[in-house]
């Protein structure tokens, strides 16, 4: 591949400050990095061709309308330079010069935007301007990990001031040895103002449009949000004819402010306003023309270029592409216009859906076939607004990406990843193609069409194909005349990427800067390759997902709730598939996009959730020794370790108290599904302080995770300790000395159940029977425990704070709880319920306590009420008092949490409840079961249910009003989660009931009585079956298993608390699978 150079980079404009602070900027001002005392004030920084959120706006106001022109971009009509220290922006527009120019103050970190602004008209004009600023107040690596996850917890607070009207505080509340913090206002008189991103921008099929700055008035009101900003609004004023007007903003880092705002922080104000008048002189300079930045490259034409105008695709595009409407798929916008569908290829979307949702639809692609981890897999994020490929990986999802990834969801930068520019329909220019009429998601492919005014269709295809490991890219012109492309990938650095492009028909090929732009010469069918240069092939299946996804499925027919229900369920079965695939083979997720490493709790519940469920042991088996070999030689895990090479070795790393149980869990689940302990056998070595240690057997690793289990009890009992904490981290106590007098009682069930399993793994292939009775005897103790210490009047609290004698013990999440202002938790109910630790009588008092106080309209919720929010200072907790977003786990309602109350549900053979639990959390059909759900994208899993609140302290007060179904709910953070695996495994060993176990098969359903008729295709024991269901008046419980040669012998099972169902011989339920592959079930 020839690639021309070109022979200079644009311009970097830059300024220094004796304290350290620094900005630069691009050739056209906008800024790239802008830092003090160490630490980001961009949440998201210009690139080198387009402006981030941080300018300053000059605006007229005219009899109620606003015209308004940015003066820092590639949009600004201003020229650039640097003189006596200072960033200089000099222009005119709408017969108004201006200069504006940005000095850092030199004894604090101050800096001031002084505008000038002289009215050249012969009329009166009335102006105002308008800084926006997007602060992060954290490390620039940590914002370029992720910036949404940063914003979640910028505190911004008004603050009134008497000579300067309204400045803006802004307070990083994220746990850390510092609390730093920034004020920003007007040197003139501040009378508005915004705190969001998404207050000022809105979505449109032109792309994202700043229409809030075109408004008279700012809001004035707090968001707290993803994309945390600053908008200050000065006063406007009457400018005469020749008139100069001198105004401008300031602002003021603190390195630490542990306090939250309040007025008291107008002191700051001043102090910023006085370094702002010192660095005025520097600013009134003599102005100098800049003229050294080099012609516009081809990149530049991302920024500048109008998109592309789409009409709906007509009945007969519908019909010729052969995307007609899998039967009641359709939803609807409130006109009745069909807006998202299913066909075979995948899910249908309209722009019209595009523009509905909060969160735009987005896919992840991987290429290869295997269900192990392949270190040849190329692994891209596509969006449907035109960014066909970004982020891509080959391996390690979050190394060393060859091209970038799109960093946010509202559409602030359109050059990121590989994007496509085509001529107009006179060929006098270019045009982006940006939202199509329509987009196909796919498991391994997306589809773009675009039809315009003129009669061109235009179809892309991104795809990942699973038989080798390569992208493609494909653009047709299926009507219309060929059309030259321009093909844009920003590789995130000036280097060529390590991808061996390769592609169809003839392209001049430039190298701008960050980007490698392809101009290719007019064709009506050209493709790109993209294959990793160091790729390995794949084995070739074409069928992989086909194969993958059919191998689960469900099916009733009728209109009643069930039959909807149900009908939920199996359409988000295939895309909790691929989720779960993404999470377990490349993990990352469409918001949270950096990972890559496996968490050791979540790899122990979706991808061992995932195999399980796919009938698919031999991977589990390499899942749980690849966990085994991130073990520290201590005997516990790391919160999360590397699985694709190179794995990093960086000693034994810490982790929450609960992680050390999930891999004995998850291997004492696969000890009693397999059968065979030659699990136990595999050698594998420890993590030890200096690497990696002499291989040891699995049943080693396993001795050393329970000698570590023992070692951190409570001393005097058998309840472990907090340690670290437990998987809700919201809660972890801001107190160090309060967390070690914790105990939680989730973690105490959860080592129940972990040793329980492991004890009966062991036992049931007859190996390790000394290790077998330590666990089961800890597991008894711990039960005993549990049920003298940890029930209190009836009810388990979520902890247990013990005095500093270790004797006496406070409830915590209680009512009895005076300290945290939470009365009820569901994680350690849950747990109770589905390990029978709690008797029948408790189980189900604990369960209504929950449908009392925890559930709401969309599931079951963490705790009865928020957490109080005091600005960010942390008394009891951390994460949940320092949160300023209202969502992920801060929002109550975390799918995961919620997925372990279906699992109780069907322990105590509630198949109604089951089963709607597991509808609630398909986004399938959703704003019919819960109106009050705001639409979204269908084909993904949703983290969380997220209440729509202004902030935190909206939250609290209006909390009961979402409990009543009065808020609306927004999907939260998609994809990355082990929600799906955990959630495929549930609707396969809960409510179809159908678990190996070694040389027994078990058969115990938990449906409701409606769902009489169900049909299941599922692998078991290696064959794929087709069962039908007849389900009578109790839906729990097997009367008889019929196949091909009659009905099978039945051997009951046991259950504490409803009718049991019953087990099979795993050779006699194989057997009739071979003869034929349906299966008759019937239910009491």
């Amino acid at each position: 591949m020839r690639t021309d150079q070109r022979p200079a980079s644009r311009a970097r404009l830059r300024l220094g400050s004796p304290t350290g602070s620094l900005v630069e900027a691009n050739a056209h001002g906008a800024l790239t990095r802008f830092e003090a005392h160490g630490l980001s004030l961009l949440l998201n920084p210009a690139t080198s061709i387009e402006a981030g959120p941080a300018n300053v706006h000059l605006r007229v106001h005219d009899h109620g309308s606003v015209r308004r022109t940015p003066l820092l971009g590639q949009a600004s009509p201003s020229r650039l330079s640097v003189v006596d220290d200072a960033l200089r922006a000099t222009g005119r527009w709408e017969g108004l010069d201006y200069t504006l120019s940005l000095v850092l103050g030199r004894e604090d970190a101050t800096w001031a935007w002084h505008l000038e602004v002289v009215n050249t008209t012969d009329a009166p004009v009335r102006i105002d301007a308008v800084l926006t600023l997007d602060p992060a107040l954290a490390p620039a690596g940590a914002v370029a990990n992720n910036q949404y996850y940063v914003s979640q917890y910028l505190d911004l607070t008004p603050i009134d001031t008497a000579d300067h009207g309204v400045a803006l505080a802004v307070r990083q509340n994220m746990p850390g040895e510092r609390v730093p913090w920034v004020v920003v206002g007007s040197l003139g008189h501040g009378v508005r103002w915004a705190t969001d991103v998404l207050q000022l921008v809105e979505r449109t099929a032109d792309g994202p449009v700043w229409s809030g700055l075109d408004l008279p008035d700012l809001p004035s009101t707090r968001l707290q949000h993803e994309h945390a900003l600053t908008a200050v609004q000065d006063e406007a004023v009457v400018l005469a004819p020749g008139a100069t007007h001198r105004t401008g903003f300031f602002g003021l880092v603190l390195p630490d402010h542990p306090a939250a705002t309040g007025p008291d922080d107008v002191r700051h104000v001043e102090t910023a306003v006085r370094a702002a008048a010192l660095c005025a002189a520097g600013a009134a300079g003599a102005v100098e023309d800049h003229d050294d930045a080099v012609p516009e490259g081809p990149a530049s034409l991302l920024a500048s270029s109008p998109v592309l105008s789409c009409v709906p695709l007509t009945a007969d595009d519908l019909q010729v592409l052969d995307l007609a409407a899998d039967e009641g798929s359709t939803e609807h916008d409130a006109d009745g216009t069909p807006t998202t569908w299913r066909t075979p290829r995948g899910e249908i979307v309209t722009t019209a859906r595009e523009l509905e949702v909060l969160r735009p639809h987005g896919q992840i692609l991987r290429t290869g076939d295997t269900l192990t981890p392949d270190p040849g897999s190329v692994t891209t994020t596509v969006w449907m607004s035109g960014t066909f490929h970004s982020q891509v990986t080959v391996g390690h999802v979050g190394r060393d990406p060859l091209l970038t990834g799109r960093r946010s969801y509202v559409g602030l930068f359109r050059g990121q990843g590989l994007r496509v520019l085509v001529r107009d329909a006179d060929d006098a220019g270019w045009q982006l193609l940006d939202l199509p009429s329509a987009w196909c998601n796919g498991l391994d492919a997306c589809v773009w069409w675009y039809a315009t005014p003129d009669g061109r269709l235009i179809e892309v295809e991104s795809r990942a194909p699973a038989e080798r490991h390569e992208l493609t890219l494909t653009v047709r012109v299926l009507r219309g005349p060929a059309t030259r492309l321009l093909v844009t990938l920003d590789t995130g650095s000036d280097e060529a990427p390590g991808l061996d492009l390769g592609w169809t028909g003839e392209a001049d090929v430039v190298r701008d800067e960050d980007w490698l732009v392809l101009d290719v010469e007019p064709t009506k069918d050209w493709r790109l390759t993209l294959p990793a240069s160091d790729a390995q092939p794949g084995t070739g299946d074409a069928d992989f997902w086909a194969r993958l996804t059919g191998s689960l499925d469900l099916a009733l027919d009728g209109d009643g709730p069930e039959s909807a229900e149900v009908a939920a369920v199996a359409d988000a079965l295939p895309w909790f598939t691929h989720n779960a695939l993404v999470h377990y083979l490349a993990p990352r997720g469409l918001e949270q996009y950096s990972g890559g490493g496996w968490g050791t709790r979540d790899v122990c519940q979706g991808p061992v959730g995932l195999l399980t469920a796919l009938d698919r042991h031999d991977e589990v088996r390499d899942v749980l020794v690849r966990v085994m070999g991130a073990q520290n030689a201590r005997g516990d895990w790391p919160q999360a370790f590397e699985f694709m090479p190179p794995t990093a070795e960086h000693g034994q790393q810490d982790s929450h108290g609960d992680v050390v149980y999930w891999p004995l869990l998850a291997v004492g689940e696969h000890l009693l599904t397999v059968g065979n302990a030659a699990i136990l056998a595999a050698e594998v070595a420890f993590v030890g302080d200096n690497g990696a240690t002499a291989p040891a057997p699995v049943e080693e690793h396993l001795t050393r995770a329970v000698d570590r289990i023992e070692a951190l009890a409570v001393p005097g009992t058998p309840l472990p300790a907090y340690g670290n904490g437990d998987w809700n981290d919201s809660l972890q106590p801001a107190d160090p000395d309060l967390a070690r007098r914790l105990a939680s009682t989730w973690t105490a069930v959860l080592q129940v159940q972990a040793l329980d399993a492991l004890a009966q793994g062991l036992e049931a292939v007859a190996a390790a029977p000394a290790l077998a009775d330590r666990a089961a005897s800890l597991a008894a103790c711990t039960r005993e425990a549990i049920g003298r210490d940890m029930v209190i009047d009836d009810l388990m609290p979520g902890y247990l704070l013990y005095d500093d004698a270790g004797v006496q013990a406070e409830p915590l999440v209680h009512p009895r709880d005076t300290r945290t202002g939470l009365t009820y938790g569901i994680l350690p109910w849950v747990h109770a319920v589905a390990a029978d630790v709690l008797d029948p009588e408790a189980a189900a008092h604990h369960l209504a306590t929950i449908e009392r106080h925890l559930l709401g309209p969309d599931g079951a919720r963490l705790f009865d009420c928020p957490v109080t929010y005091r600005g960010g200072p942390m008394t009891t907790f951390q994460r949940a008092e320092a949160s300023t977003f209202w969502g992920r786990e801060i929002g109550l309602m975390y799918v995961h949490a919620h997925l372990r109350y279906a699992e109780a549900l069907a322990r105590v053979g509630d198949g109604a409840g089951l089963l709607s639990a597991l509808a609630l959390a398909s986004p399938w059909g959703l704003t019919s079961r819960v109106p009050q759900a705001r639409p979204r994208q269908r084909s993904c899993y949703y983290s969380s249910s997220d209440g729509v609140f202004a902030d935190r302290l909206d939250a609290s007060r209006r909390y009961p009003d979402l409990m009543a179904g009065q808020v609306p709910l927004e999907g939260g953070w998609r994809i990355y989660s082990s929600g799906p695996g955990l959630a495929l495994r549930l609707v396969v060993e809960r409510l179809l009931g159908l678990r190996r176990r070694g040389e027994r098969f078990e058969v115990d359903p938990v449906l409701p009585p409606g769902s009489d008729g169900l049909r299941a295709t599922v692998r078991l024991a290696g064959r794929l079956a087709h069962v039908t269901y007849t389900v009578g008046p109790e839906g729990v419980g097997v009367r008889r298993v019929v196949g091909a040669h009659g009905e099978l012998a039945l051997e009951q099972l046991a259950n504490p608390h409803r009718r049991a169902g019953a087990s099979v011989r795993t050779g006699d339920l194989q057997a009739a699978l071979d003869a034929s592959p349906d299966l008759l079930l019937e239910t009491y």
